[in-house]
């Protein structure tokens, strides 16, 4: 729900197979929530524990159907080409790396992105203008549909602000793992 004006007050219930939330939505024009998630703790280590038991079978049959936002990839076909480069603040997120299969985008960020709130990602285009851009948070990695040339992390407003810009670099010549080099080096 995206509200279109400040001062807007309603409700919106959803139910669940685990609970009913009821949820007050008050539009302000100081402050935005983008998400919003439950968490249930008592669980958490029986999901692991789970995961682990099946994580090989689980990972054979994803790709053999090709399920799951991690595609099966010929490794040659990724590009990893990404500068990386903290434009504001001091940010506590940062992301490990970014990648792209020519279809989508991923950015894999450090665990400490679990502990707060994850920055908004946008799309910069050649004008330098920020746009929206489809992603999604699988864990602690963004999904973006699409390649983009230049994004942006962005967490915080004004002089507060904490940025930082991930810029995909052409690839010239790719190696047996999908890393780009220049036979020059």
């Amino acid at each position: 729900m995206k509200p279109t004006e400040a001062g807007l007050d309603t409700n919106l219930i959803v139910p669940t197979d685990r609970h009913t939330y009821h949820i007050r939505l008050v539009s302000s024009a100081e402050r935005y929530v983008s998400s919003v998630a439950f968490s249930y703790p008592d669980e958490h280590q029986q999901t692991w524990s789970e995961f682990a038991k099946t994580n090989i079978s689980s990972a054979t049959k994803a790709a053999d159907h090709g399920a799951g936002d991690m595609p099966t990839v010929a490794v040659n076909r990724l590009n990893f080409n990404y500068r990386i480069k903290v434009v504001h603040g001091k940010p506590e997120f940062k992301p490990l790396h970014a990648m792209d299969d020519g279809y989508h985008t991923y950015i894999a960020m450090n665990e400490e992105m679990r502990q707060q709130e994850a920055p908004v990602l946008f799309g910069i285009s050649s004008a330098g203008e920020e746009q929206m851009v489809n992603y999604r948070l699988k864990g602690n990695m963004y999904v973006v549909d699409g390649t983009v040339a230049k994004l942006a992390l962005v967490s915080g407003e004004g002089r507060h602000q904490e940025r930082i810009e991930l810029t995909r670099e052409e690839c010239k010549q790719r190696g047996s793992l999908g890393m780009c080099w220049d036979s020059r080096e």
